[in-house]
């Protein structure tokens, strides 16, 4: 057998690669055949469609009620209000004439100072909110607080609305603006200006619902026409005269909340009482007990507990007004 020396071993594969081995001289490397991978076969499936919802419809919102409008009263309003403030309450309470309303006043009050619960006058604001029952809470507070951020101020005056609302749940919360300065009251204090008190006025403003909550502005009474308190209406730049007392008083008597009389009931006839049987409902007289009428067919009918029977009217029943209906 002859052998042959193959140098670099060059094979040729009808179904493989040509392969050289610079490893080892003399060997022959063999690869697999390349097999092309199959191809996945295509979904005749359709393709998925966007899945379409039914559009929401909300339920329709009744609409807000109708703010009550302020009304005139008079001083005897007062009996049931409580007014809260600092010195500016302090001063109506002694030149005024609302003698009959109660007071909480303190020096510099603020509303951290009502939520803290810091005694004043012998009391405190939850103490005082306790003693008994208030129809109206009258509320001024801002006036020392101008430094502070809005929205602290806002988040105090909800927080003393909700303890108001806990302790006096039918009471009327009135918030009283914050009095102006004068211009040259403005230009000299460094601890408050007009400019600031409109923006915690504009605070308190925001929190009326016409409903419960009303805000009360007696600026423009002494406005110098600039926005700011006339110097006429002012001995000290920040307070109202004495004299002014009793007029602002009487304009707090022509801004107060008068609910309506509830309607008397009308009194109902006997075809009052006919036609709420056409439509369906029962009818019936303040003295039958346990019997109603009812319309069957043509006919009006007597219905007492299981039994039922024919009945006519008597001229006491054509004649009475003391029906009722039975829905």
């Amino acid at each position: 057998m002859k052998t042959a020396v193959k140098i670099g071993s060059i094979v040729l594969l009808s179904t493989c690669m040509l392969v050289t081995s610079p490893l080892i001289a003399g060997s022959v490397v063999r690869s697999s055949p390349v097999i092309p991978a199959a191809e996945e076969p295509v979904s005749e499936t359709e393709p998925p469609t966007e899945e379409t919802t039914e559009p929401v419809t909300e339920p329709p919102t009744e609409p807000p009620p109708e703010p009550l409008a302020f009304s005139v009263g008079d001083e005897s309003y007062f009996e049931d209000a409580l007014l809260i403030g600092d010195s500016h309450i302090g001063q109506l309470r002694q030149y005024g004439t609302l003698h009959e309303a109660d007071y909480l006043c303190g020096a510099g009050l603020t509303t951290q100072m009502l939520l803290d619960d810091e005694p004043m006058e012998g009391t405190t604001f939850s103490e005082k909110l306790a003693s008994r029952s208030y129809g109206k809470i009258y509320l001024m507070v801002g006036f020392h607080e101008t430094a502070e951020d809005k929205e602290t101020f806002r988040s105090h005056l909800r927080r003393l609305a909700d303890q108001i609302r806990e302790a006096q749940p039918e009471a009327f919360l009135f918030l009283m603006a914050n009095q102006y300065l004068t211009k040259t009251a403005t230009l000299t204090d460094t601890l408050h200006d007009s400019a600031s008190l409109r923006s915690l006025n504009a605070v308190m403003q925001s929190m009326e619902d016409g409903q419960t909550i009303f805000y009360l502005d007696s600026n423009p009474l002494y406005d110098d026409g600039y926005g700011f308190l006339s110097p006429d209406a002012s001995s000290d730049g920040a307070h109202l005269r004495q004299e002014l007392y009793p007029e602002l008083c009487t304009w707090l008597c022509e801004h107060v909340i008068i609910l309506p009389e509830p309607e008397e009931e009308k009194p109902l006839t006997f075809g009052d009482a006919v036609n709420a049987l056409r439509q369906g409902k029962q009818a019936a007289r303040e003295s039958w007990e346990d019997a109603v009428l009812v319309i069957s067919g043509d006919a009006i009918q007597k219905q007492s507990g299981d039994s039922t029977a024919p009945w006519t009217p008597g001229q006491e029943d054509l004649l009475a007004n003391d029906w009722r209906i039975v829905e």
